[in-house]
């Protein structure tokens, strides 16, 4: 089950953060918010306490501000979901290699 969500995780984060990196450098903030929102609690789900935060940070901005500029949060949200993206890897590979006897 953990292997799933983990799985889910990185196939649907890397499409989120995709779509936020595209409206942002496209000035839509909208969309760029919409990402963010999805990716808040996403993020929480597997643990990535500081990327939520900085999405939901992202969220709060795209919506209270349609011209307020956030390329340089969205730099820190393409970093830290790397950092986040390779921990995760790195655990499924630990789970995928343990053998479960019940």
């Amino acid at each position: 089950m953990v292997c799933r969500v983990i799985t889910l995780y990185l196939a649907r984060g890397r499409d989120n953060v995709r779509v936020m990196k595209e409206a942002v450098a496209c000035g839509d903030h909208a969309a760029a918010g919409r990402a963010a929102h999805t990716l808040v609690s996403s993020s929480g789900m597997v643990g990535a306490m500081t990327l939520s935060a900085l999405c939901a940070e992202m969220e709060n901005r795209c919506r209270s501000s349609a011209g307020e500029d956030v390329r340089d949060l969205c730099s820190r949200i393409l970093e830290e979901h790397g950092a986040v993206t390779e921990a995760l890897v790195a655990e499924l590979g630990r789970l995928s290699s343990k053998e479960t006897f019940f």
